[in-house]
This record gives C-alpha cells, structure tokens and sequence, in this order.
C-alpha cells in the first residue's frame, strides 16, 4: 500500500514538474517577448541620442577648430598690422639715402606675412606705356625673373593693366583660372614657372602709380581676400616713399644746376673784368683758361695759333701744363683733334681720349 501510493506521488510529481518547465518557458518566452517590445523604442531613442550626441560632438569641434583658425588669422593679421605701422613710421622721417635698403626690406615683410616667393614693386613711366621694375624681393631659393630695370611694354597686357587702371586687385591661386582675355598673362607667367599670383594696384592722389605684385612659385597659394587692404596700404606707402625721393632728387638736381649756372656767372665777371680793366693778354688769357677750366673740371687748357707762314698750330697759352714743354709741339691742319677743328670749323667733343 505505501509502494502504491510512493509511486503515485512520484507519477504526479513528474508530470507537474513537466507542467511547471512548460509554464517556466511560456514565461521566459513571454517576458523576452515583452522585453524586445519594450526595449526596441528604448534602443531606438538611446540610438537616436548617440547619434545626435555625435553629430553636436562634431560640430562642437568645429566651431572651436573654426575659432582657433580665426584666432590663428586675427594673431597673424595683428602683426602685419603692426609690422605695416612700423613700416610707415620708418618712412616719415628716412633720409632719401637709406630708402632703397629700406623698401626691399618692406617687400620681404610682405612677402613672408602672404607666404609669397617674390614680392615686386613695379611702377608705371611718365607716358604710361612701359613699366619698370623699380624693386623687389624673392626667397634665396626662388629664381623668379632676371632683375633687370628695363622699361616693358603694358600694351601686349591689356587685361591686368585694363584691371590695374580700374583699382581692382587680381588675386588667383592658379593662373590656369585665368580667363580667356588673358592669354599673355597666363603665357608670361607660366615661362617664369609662377603658379599663384596677386597684384594690388597703387594710387597716388587718385592716380595709378604701378602695382604691388606677389607670386608664389614653389606651392601655390589661395590667396586670403582681407589681406588685400594690408597689402595696399603697404604698397601706396612704398609709392608715396618713392614719390617725395623723386622729388628730394629733383630739388637737389635743381640746386646743382643752380649752384653751377651762379659759377659759372661769377667766371664770366671775373673774365669780363680782366677784360674791361685792359689787362694784359697773357693774364685775360690765364683767366679764361683758369674759369674755363673750373667750370669744365679739366685737367688742363691750352689755346694754340695758326701761323700763316707754315700753316701750322702752336701752343701760345695754357693753364695746367708748363707752356714750356708743349712750345715745341706743332701741328697741321687736320692733325689730331686741334687740327681737325681748325680744318672743319666745328666743334669736336671727345668724352674718352682712350
């Protein structure tokens, strides 16, 4: 009977052992259900989140890379900005003499601030036609052009001039960019192996002096387009520096033609008054020599005669040699330069007896 009723309750036991794992599995089953349901919009909206996290993340990074590059380019453009106020505070008050070394070391300022090889400063001539390099820069290890100062023609370039007249910049990072009306340009500078280029026109009381060139020959460059003012302002500096040079030559000139023309008045009163107070010939004579000397800075002066016998000149006066050793010296008409004077009646100028 206790057998009977063991077996029984192990038979139960089974088969609600069974019924409950089946009842543990519906469950599981169930709450893994629930779980995928629910977590799915929870998954989404953590995904969703992320990503938005990521794509602020970035941005953010952005912005302060974009705010270093601006404090990177205000730092920079503050220091141009200083070493241009230095620049012109240098030229106020720079005698004519020292110009020259102190404008090419403008140009390599420029230069080094653009990142530019070359920075050349050219200017128009009078009559507007040609232009001359009247200065520039490049980096030791640039060949840029053969500096010569000869005058080139702006005809063949009438696009950049056409530009240069208008006061408009041109600013390209390669010269392929060129438009079609520009053919020569592009032709000039691709034989001088530039590949970036910027002018800046230079005026001078509302008149166009030249233009300020850079040129980029190793890399190229794009060009920043808030430089430009900078750049102006350096170059109309350099116009402005050499324009009162021209002028401080022009009056110094001046006073050389002046000073000469009141020598050479107070000659022609010193000769005058040998002359009016009847003195003798031999001392009228040395003072003509004499002033005529000074005025001339020669050497030496000498008059010689003809004589009608022999047709021959002689040495009858002089002033820096000793008429003694030249008495004995005759020529014929036609012989060496006196001779030939006399034979032609025209004035000879010999500037190198050599």
């Amino acid at each position: 009977m206790k057998t009977a009723q063991f077996e029984t309750r192990g038979f139960c036991s089974d088969a609600a052992q069974e019924e409950s794992l089946s009842l543990a599995n519906a469950f599981r089953r169930s709450r893994a259900a629930l779980s995928r349901l629910w977590n799915r919009p929870l998954e989404r909206r953590i995904r969703e989140r992320t990503e938005e996290l990521h794509r602020l993340n970035l941005e953010l990074e952005a912005e302060i890379a974009e705010r270093r590059r601006a404090e990177v380019s205000l730092r920079y453009r503050a220091a141009f900005e200083q070493e241009i106020a230095t620049l012109l505070a240098n030229f106020i008050n720079l005698p004519s003499h020292k110009l020259d070394r102190e404008i090419e070391r403008a140009l390599e300022v420029v230069a080094r601030h653009t990142g530019a090889d070359a920075c050349l400063l050219w200017e128009l001539t009078a009559d507007g036609a040609t232009i001359a390099l009247r200065y520039s820069w490049a980096d030791p290890e640039v060949v840029v052009m053969n500096r010569t100062k000869e005058p080139y023609p702006v005809q063949p370039y009438g696009w950049w001039m056409d530009r240069m007249r208008a006061f408009q910049p041109i600013l390209f990072s390669s010269i392929e960019d060129f438009p079609e009306e520009a053919l020569a340009e592009k032709a000039a500078f691709r034989e001088l192996g530039i590949q970036s280029v910027m002018a800046v026109p230079l005026a001078l009381r509302g008149w166009l002096k030249g233009f300020l060139a850079l040129w980029a020959v190793r890399r190229p460059i794009d060009w920043p387009e808030d430089i430009v003012p900078l750049v102006r302002l350096a170059g109309e500096a350099l116009a402005s520096a050499l324009e009162r040079q021209r002028s401080e030559d022009q009056v110094r000139r001046l006073n050389r033609l002046l000073e000469k023309r009141i020598q050479r008045l107070n000659a022609l009163r010193q000769i005058d008054i040998c002359i009016a107070t009847g003195m003798d010939l031999h001392v009228s004579l040395g003072m003509l020599l004499f002033q005529a000397r000074q005025q001339l800075g020669a050497v030496s002066a000498a008059v010689l005669l003809l004589e009608d016998e022999s047709q021959t000149l002689g040495y009858a006066f002089s002033d820096g040699l000793p008429l003694q050793s030249l008495e004995q010296t005759r020529l014929k008409i036609g012989e060496q330069f006196p001779g030939q004077a006399v034979l032609t009646g025209e004035i000879i100028l010999v500037d190198d007896l050599d």
